[in-house]
């Protein structure tokens, strides 16, 4: 049978990683492109085992980038997540613990007659 072997499949997600700064992503979808093409190769040769092994490395290198961008929305979403809690309950409680401290502290190593604890 006729057909792209995942060429363009392999070029829009090359495309996307190129503009979403994935650049990370182009290890796989390069050799994506690349096994791609020689499976297009093999294919108008006639050697179709040898186009479908070039296929399925394409499908297998696409299928990782698309897992790998995936995992790495994830982390990025939960990373954002975590900071913006911390910064925003953190900010009031660390002011408070700091002047609490520093106020405590300062009692205990001067003997203050006038502690307020």
């Amino acid at each position: 049978g006729s057909g792209d072997n995942f060429v363009k499949l392999s070029v829009s997600l090359t495309t996307i990683c190129l503009l979403c700064g994935a650049w990370y992503l182009l290890v796989c979808t390069v050799p994506a492109i690349i096994f791609a093409t020689l499976a297009n190769e093999a294919e108008r040769r006639g050697d179709l085992a040898a186009a479908r092994r070039k296929r399925n490395g394409a499908l297998i290198c696409n299928i990782t980038a698309c897992v790998w961008w995936v995992i790495t929305l994830i982390l990025i979403i939960v990373s954002v997540a975590v900071i913006t809690t911390r910064s925003s309950s953190s900010s009031s409680s660390d002011t408070y613990n700091y002047y609490n401290y520093d106020y405590n502290h300062y009692n205990d190593d001067y003997n203050c007659y006038y502690c307020y604890k």
